[in-house]
């Protein structure tokens, strides 16, 4: 029997992309209809509410399906709920997003044009790096005057002048 192939990068083999892999995972159980399942608990059973209980519970189940499909061995201890397998993801993958990005920060903040280097070649490696740290969620990929100090910042010596004109109409 063939394998069904998951439609994302498993998240064992790249954890620097917790933040890619959790809004594509997200956006596929929203659009399965079962997100509540990571979002809220089941409901405890009573009287009235068995319905309730029971798309719960299918919903819970495919959610679980979905997630083990691109992070099994991660989630093998939390099958209990969707839920407690998100959250022990969630734990387990956050801190390390956001040591990676501070990682890729410090390659952008310590990027340096040398001297004859094609400034067309400079831009296209901070956009790399600018769209590394935009992936890896990090806030500060979308603050402009950072990103222009940076830029301004890696310039070689040969552009002072040019530098020194931006930084006064800032």
């Amino acid at each position: 029997m063939e394998k069904k192939k998951s439609v994302f990068e498993p998240l064992d083999t790249n954890p620097a992309y917790y933040d890619d892999w959790e809004f594509r995972v997200r956006m596929l159980l929203n659009r399965k209809g079962c997100i509540n399942a990571i979002k809220s608990d089941r409901p405890i059973p009573n009287a009235t509410n068995s319905d309730e209980v029971e798309v719960f519970d299918e919903r819970d189940r495919q959610a679980l399906g979905y997630i083990t499909d691109s992070a099994l061995s991660k989630v093998k201890d939390f099958t209990t709920s969707a839920k407690s397998m998100w959250d022990a993801l969630k734990r387990s993958y956050e801190n390390k997003s956001i040591c990676n990005q501070l990682n890729i920060l410090t390659r952008l903040i310590n990027l340096r044009m040398k001297e004859g280097e094609k400034i067309e070649v400079h831009f296209s490696v901070l956009d790399t790096i600018v769209s590394e740290l935009r992936l890896a969620g990090a806030q500060t990929a979308t603050d402009t005057p950072l990103l222009t100090a940076v830029l301004l910042a890696s310039m070689p010596t040969s552009f002072s002048q040019a530098v020194t004109a931006i930084s006064i109409l800032h």
